[in-house]
């Protein structure tokens, strides 16, 4: 469901601002999306259901992308940096009612190593990753800048196969070449 974020932001920019996009770009997509259902399906373990976790997928996904066009609105008028800042603050207000008192008390219990990488990693991932995806979007584009979101399941891959020893089957290997032909597309 995820993997369609890229149709769905490109779909958005078409109806919203009426932007053209090439065939290519539809078609790496389609590939893509295809690439990333090849992936989790090489087990031969894929069910369709539609239930209330595949509900708030879809809602994930068609709010990401909602939130990929706004983005691409904005970075027009904001640096990236305010643009960031902005973005991870606005996060944090939004999801701060949803925490709990238990949860901050538990973290006083987790070990100072974890709390550091906890940290470092938060930096690392809504700090520097999203600033240089903010600086980079409006050269890009929300639609094209997507379709990048679909390497997830290969980087997945590679560091199960570096860090767990996890082999990789030739199924795996055919969805990343579609993901891979998609984004090159």
């Amino acid at each position: 469901i995820l993997a369609l974020t890229p149709i769905t932001t490109g779909i958005l920019n078409k109806m919203l601002f009426k932007e053209k996009k090439p065939r290519s770009f539809w078609l790496g997509s389609v590939l893509s999306f295809i690439g990333v259902l090849i992936i989790v399906s090489f087990k031969g373990e894929i069910h369709f259901t539609f239930g209330t976790g595949e509900l708030f997928s879809v809602l994930t996904m068609m709010s990401f992308a909602g939130f990929l066009v706004c983005l691409q609105v904005l970075s027009k008028d904001m640096n990236s940096l305010t643009l960031t800042f902005s973005t991870v603050f606005f996060g944090l207000l939004f999801l701060l009612p949803f925490s709990s008192i238990l949860q901050l008390t538990e973290i006083r219990n987790v070990e100072s190593p974890i709390l550091v990488l906890l940290v470092v990693s938060a930096i690392l991932i809504h700090g520097l990753s999203n600033l240089v995806w903010n600086k980079e979007m409006p050269k890009v584009g929300a639609s094209v800048g997507a379709l990048f979101l679909n390497l997830e399941p290969l980087i997945t891959i590679a560091l199960s196969f570096i860090f767990l020893g996890d082999g990789i089957s030739a199924v795996q290997i055919i969805g990343s070449v579609f993901v891979l032909c998609g984004i090159a597309v």
